[in-house]
């Protein structure tokens, strides 16, 4: 599964009339994003750490890269993994 089938998967969410499935297309959107993060630094030679550290890893590497909107989008990884993992 590639990180488009993933936000492929998003869009369909977000078109129900439910508060769940717009939650559950966040939640998967969020996922195609970090995906898609990953596999822009694999590419770049980065080798992402698995697990729980793999989030870290990347919003902390986007955060410092030295490109505004690169940043902009380590410090919106960062904040979603806070809000749905920290607490």
């Amino acid at each position: 599964m590639t990180p488009r089938d993933i936000l492929e998967v998003a869009e369909e969410l977000a078109g129900g009339l439910a508060e769940a499935s717009w939650r559950a297309a966040v939640s998967r959107a969020d996922f195609a994003a970090f995906h898609s993060a990953r596999q822009v630094l694999r590419k770049a030679g980065f080798e992402t750490p698995s697990a729980d550290q793999a989030h870290s890893y990347l919003w902390l590497l986007l955060s410092n890269c030295g490109h505004t909107d690169v940043q902009a989008a380590g410090r919106d990884l960062k904040e979603r993994f806070i809000r749905d993992f920290c607490g």
